[in-house]
């Protein structure tokens, strides 16, 4: 059997957490990263990582900057709260 996909996306964030913690070094702290992470929704890991750690990611061929996702996200955020 394959690696389910919950699996995978588990292992994603697992990756994600230790990159944010030699990052942030000293500064890290639980409760900051994993409201930061929830306060994006749930984009894709590589959305998340690319918010957190302000780089950038290619998507399809598309250089996509992380402060315009941060934009975007935000858009789409709101318009989908508007529509509950």
């Amino acid at each position: 059997m394959g690696i389910s996909l919950i699996k995978l996306g588990h292992l994603e964030h697992v990756d994600l957490r230790r990159e944010v913690e030699e990052e942030w070094g000293s500064s890290f702290n639980l409760k900051t990263y994993h409201d930061k992470v929830l306060s994006f929704g749930s984009p894709p890991v590589q959305f998340v990582r690319a918010l957190l750690l302000d780089c950038d990611i290619h998507v399809h061929s598309i250089e996509i900057t992380s402060a315009a996702m941060i934009g975007s996200w935000s858009i789409l955020r709101g318009q989908r709260r508007g529509a509950i």
